[in-house]
């Protein structure tokens, strides 16, 4: 900051120079917003010039602040600095940080903190003091080719100070690592039993205790305090500074280097970097991971066998692609063992005559699709949050072996593999319960189950709810859109009554359009699931068919998409359509936009039309259907769910 000064409603104001770089950001750096709530203190780049406003009572000279001001805001580091003064004003602001209230600046002997660091398998520690501002300590953590880790850094740190501190003085020590605080606390009175075997960091620790038993003799008191990290606390964030520079310091400045018995393994994660560690989580995450990529490739191998022994002997396709191959030369399709098996996989899937699984079980190819979510699906079933019972439904059903009922008529248990909710449903309405459906998994998660049609409509209500709070919540801030109709779906033509959209789109234009369009295709479109073999329908909430009443039989102002939002600054109308469908096969997410966009086609074109026709005001709206949909079994194509979500929140 800096430059010139003015007076502005009786106070004095230092202004940055508005020129393009200040403006910009330029070199200009202050903290980001939400950096407490993040525990980020790193300096980023201004957006905006930056005022300094004082009150006009206070006597200074000018052309002495504009130049320190102007050093601030020109200031480069990628760091707040932070200086602890304890005289004038400034004290109040220091006393008010974490330490600040604990009275540890006021403490009567020597106040130091330290903080450890890690990166790219070099680990350093750093140490300051407030008393003397000067005196920094850095070490760079020894013994590294048996691994790295953060509580060897911070217990290097704090051996480094006990080390420098004179055993006849006093200390408090500032600690952002509640791990290595716990570690030391267990020798505090802990008798004759506690013992340093076994311990991986014990050469650092017999340091430790060492200085803490020789000031204890001493009759020195030694206070460690616990402080949070990245909080802006002056001590801590100099320290870290101090741990970050020690890992620059040359291999010959290692302390604490004495190998250990420990046997090390040589592992790469999932990036590709080589690690040598002694054992870990870490190590055996790489074990576990590694025996599942084994598996993995097993599949996608048997995968391959089956292409080469299938596909090119049964197909057209097949044989040109090798011919195609054949010409370009072999680099054309040279590609790894994963690869080669995915690619076959793909292919045999798509292929109109293939109807087992292309690989070995149905459940390894849904596990084995890429960009499907699978991670969420992960945790979720590694999650302690979630009840035992829902996990082994989801298992059940993601291998096929859920007891619904054709499965269970698979095995010899049921004689019917009919659905017997359905059979008593109909037996309510005394009705025929001839041809009843299947029991699948499909058709007990669908809407087509009447006895489980209100769980089903549950369900998709609650996705949505959480969709739609996610398109309002982190939308662009600049727009203007409203979900028209409230939280729940409604008719279209109750909607046009109630709501602002008729005002733009004249709900008498809109129903004719539709009328229109309704009676060109009545005559020529057919239902492609047919009316009772549809055992993968989605669970559409429409209460006014089932699945022997087709979308298109339903009264078109009786329709009722999930949502109809409008965004008045670009003229953009967004009917919204969510569906949740099974995702057993790999064409569910096609399967699911084919049905909404069926459902919701005449509703498009006859807005548009009507859009297009408007004049005056009215003109200029647009029309965008945007399609959602999620797999029961938790499948959902993030690249596609991203566009959608990006399309529907950016307006």
């Amino acid at each position: 900051m800096g430059g010139a000064s003015s007076k502005v409603s009786g106070a004095k104001a230092t202004q940055a120079n508005d020129n393009q770089e200040g403006s910009l950001g330029g070199k200009h750096v202050t903290r980001a917003r939400g950096w407490w709530k993040r525990g980020d203190v790193a300096a980023c780049a201004a957006q905006t010039n930056m005022q300094c406003w004082a009150s006009n009572k206070m006597i200074f000279d000018d052309e002495q602040v504009a130049i320190q001001l102007s050093e601030a805001w020109e200031h480069d580091s990628s760091k707040d600095e932070l200086n602890v003064v304890l005289q004038g004003l400034e004290q109040h602001y220091w006393r008010g940080t974490e330490a600040g209230w604990l009275g540890c600046y006021d403490f009567p002997g020597e106040t130091w903190a330290g903080d450890g660091s890690v990166y790219k398998w070099v680990m350093g520690a750093g140490c300051v003091c407030l008393q003397r501002p000067g005196y920094i300590l850095m070490v760079r953590v020894g013994r590294e080719e048996e691994g790295v880790s953060s509580l060897r850094a911070e217990l290097a740190a704090i051996a480094r100070t006990l080390q420098a501190v004179p055993v006849e003085s006093d200390l408090i020590y500032l600690c952002d690592s509640e791990a290595a605080l716990n570690k030391i606390s267990r020798w505090i009175g802990s008798g004759p039993r506690t013992t340093l075997a076994g311990d991986a960091n014990a050469d650092i620790m017999a340091t430790i205790i060492e200085c803490l038993r020789e000031r204890v003799l001493r009759g020195a008191r030694t206070f460690m305090v616990k402080i949070k990290a990245h909080r802006g606390e002056p001590l801590n964030e100099k320290a870290d500074t101090q741990a970050e520079n020690a890992r620059q310091l040359s291999p010959e400045c290692q302390q604490w280097t004495t190998r250990t018995q420990r046997m090390t393994y040589e592992w790469e994660d999932s990036s590709g970097v080589q690690h040598v560690t002694a054992w870990s989580k870490a190590v055996r995450n790489a074990m576990l991971r590694g025996g599942a990529e084994h598996q993995v490739q097993r599949v996608l191998d048997r995968a391959g066998s089956n292409w080469n022994k299938n596909f090119p002997l049964s197909t057209e396709a097949g044989r040109q692609n090798i011919r195609q191959s054949a010409s370009e030369g072999v680099q054309s399709d040279l590609m790894g063992a994963k690869d080669w098996g995915r690619r076959c996989m793909t292919q045999l899937q798509e292929a109109e005559n293939w109807s087992k699984p292309a690989a070995t079980t149905w459940a390894a190819e849904f596990l084995l699709r890429e960009g499907e979510s699978r991670e969420c699906l992960g945790s979720w079933i590694n999650s302690s949050a979630v009840h035992e019972a829902k996990k082994r439904r989801a298992k059940q059903v993601i291998t096929c072996s859920f007891p619904c009922g054709k499965w269970l008529h698979m095995i010899g248990v049921r004689k019917s593999p009919r659905c017997e909710l359905c059979r008593g449903e109909r037996r309510k309405d005394k009705a025929s319960d001839e041809a009843l459906p299947f029991e699948t998994v499909a058709h007990l998660q669908s809407a087509g189950c009447k006895a489980q049609k209100k769980s089903v409509i549950g369900a998709h209500n609650r996705c949505w709810g959480y969709l739609r709070g996610a398109i309002l919540m982190h939308g662009e801030a600049k727009r203007n859109l409203e979900f028209i109709g409230g939280e729940r779906d409604r008719q279209l033509q109750q909607l046009w009554a109630e709501t602002r959209i008729g005002d733009i789109l004249p709900w008498e234009d809109v129903e004719r359009e539709a009328e229109q369009l309704l009676e060109g295709t009545r005559a020529n479109v057919k239902d492609p699931e047919g009316s009772g073999a549809s055992q993968e329908k989605d669970d559409d909430r429409i209460g006014d068919w089932d699945e022997a009443d087709p979308y298109d039989e339903v009264i078109f102002g009786r329709r009722r998409p999930d949502s109809v939002a409008i965004e008045w600054t670009s003229k953009t109308v967004y009917v919204l359509e969510f569906k949740r469908t099974s995702d057993q096969r790999h064409n569910y997410r096609e399967h699911g936009e084919r049905r909404a966009r069926a459902q919701h086609d005449v509703l498009v074109k006859s807005l548009d039309t009507v859009a297009k026709g408007a004049k005056g005001e009215n003109a200029g709206w647009t029309i965008k259907l945007i399609i959602f949909v999620g797999g029961t079994c938790g499948s959902v194509h993030v690249q596609t769910f991203n566009n959608n979500h990006e399309g529907a929140r950016g307006g």
